[in-house]
């Protein structure tokens, strides 16, 4: 079959290519117009759509800022609610873990010319207070005023918040008395004891210290679960402490210290009776679980209730004297139907070190006014004196004399100590109760 022919126009048949049509040039006009709108509504329509893209991100950015605002106000509000659920938890847990928590411990420091310890000791107690806030302080200062600086002075200067705190509490009282004028420790005492408010503290504690001494963790929790845990409401607990360099030995931890010997302290009619350093003894039996009874105690530290104190105030009248007073304040504790128990746990530790004693200006003088103190406390507990000196007259006898609930004999029979007893030069341990189980001595109210 012959292929088709296509039919042959006046175009192709001269060998050209079919014509173009025909656009008039107002058609073409028309055309440009219409392709500069369209180009111009795009530009338009791109201008919008980047400005809704810069208000978008413009709007997503604020969004994230707000998000970012309300996620961290969450979060804090968040972390201040732990903080004081925290804070709640711990004051439940110190008050699950306290002992006693409403009772006050009012702490009693006199000191000679030794502001620097002073102020250490109480800086220390404070920092280690179980409850700071029930530690009140009465201290003296015996300073060359005018040219050493005081213990509150110092202190003070060394935790100023607490002091401001206590301060404004009335929780720290002190006073300050020129060096010259010091009559010694038992007076210096006397004034501490002075400055205890009974109706303020009558039905709390105290703790009498010296210069020197520091403290453990937690003293006052620890000193008002040793003193509970005896279970006698005249209890005081007493020993002179362990050195400061035994303070966290392992090996210190396994024994206790025991006032339990004494000896005639000098020749002579008016001798008084001294009471010797502690023996340590070891944790055993019924130390392991409460205080031990003693016979003695000692003024570097004791603890009780403030009851205690203001009954059995420091002498006074017995200026200058070193020896003796401990003695004397013992038989009228134990008369006056208190007891002293050692610790069975290490509480408080102390600095032994040679200080200064005040003078009555004299060796001379000073030794008279021991020789009359001497007589005054043999009188007071009933003893002979010397027949010949004139005995002093007894100012204030009453606040100072024995006790009525036990006897002086009942005493003697006890600490296992004759005051009347010649004075012996071989040896220091005189009197000896240290083997010994002592019995707790009734009596009646």
């Amino acid at each position: 079959m012959a292929p088709l022919r296509m039919p042959q126009t006046p175009m192709s048949a001269l060998g050209l290519g079919p014509a173009l049509p025909r656009v008039s040039a107002q058609q073409a006009q028309r055309e440009a117009d219409r392709a500069r709108r369209k180009l111009a509504v795009m530009l338009v329509a791109a201008l919008c759509m980047l400005a809704l893209l810069f208000e978008l991100a413009q709007w997503m950015s604020s969004s994230a800022a707000w998000q970012h605002s309300d996620v961290l106000g969450r979060h804090q509000r968040s972390v201040a609610g732990l903080e004081s659920e925290r804070q709640q938890q711990r004051a439940a847990a110190v008050h699950r873990r306290g002992f006693r928590n409403d009772k006050q411990v009012v702490l009693l420091l006199a000191h000679f010319r030794d502001a620097a310890a002073c102020a250490a000791t109480l800086a220390d107690a404070y920092a280690h207070a179980y409850l700071p806030a029930r530690v009140h302080m009465r201290v003296l200062d015996e300073v060359d005023v005018g040219m050493e600086a005081s213990c509150m002075q110092l202190f003070c200067t060394r935790l100023p918040d607490a002091c401001r705190t206590m301060l404004r509490a009335k929780r720290l009282r002190y006073a300050t008395r020129d060096a010259t004028s010091a009559r010694g420790a038992t007076v210096a005492r006397n004034v501490l004891e002075n400055m205890v408010s009974r109706r303020e503290l009558g039905d709390h504690f105290y703790a009498s210290v010296d210069a020197g001494v520091s403290f453990a963790p937690d003293w006052d929790r620890a000193l008002l679960q040793q003193w509970y845990s005896i279970g006698n409401d005249m209890a005081i607990l007493s020993a002179a402490p362990k050195a400061a360099v035994l303070q966290g030995r392992r090996d210190s931890a396994t024994t206790f210290l025991l006032q339990c010997s004494a000896r005639i302290h000098a020749k002579g009619a008016d001798a008084v009776v001294a009471f010797n350093p502690p023996e340590p003894r070891p944790k055993v039996d019924g130390a392991l679980f409460a205080p031990v009874l003693q016979a003695q105690y000692s003024e570097v530290f004791h603890f009780g209730p403030v009851a205690a104190l203001l009954a059995v105030r420091s002498d006074p009248h017995t200026p200058f004297v070193a020896v003796g007073n401990e003695y004397a304040r013992a038989t009228r504790f134990w008369t006056h139907g208190y007891d002293f128990y050692a610790p069975n746990a290490d509480v408080v530790f102390a600095t032994y070190a040679w200080q200064p004693a005040p003078t009555a200006g004299s060796e001379e003088d000073t030794a008279a006014h021991v020789r009359r103190a001497n007589r005054r406390i043999r009188q007071l507990l009933q003893l002979p004196v010397s027949p010949s000196a004139e005995p002093p007259a007894l100012v204030a006898a009453p606040a100072f004399a024995l006790g009525t609930r036990r006897t002086m004999a009942q005493w003697e029979r006890f600490s296992r100590i004759d005051p009347r007893a010649p004075y012996n030069e071989s040896t220091t341990n005189q009197f000896v109760s240290c083997f010994d189980r002592l019995e707790y001595v009734g009596y009646e109210f």
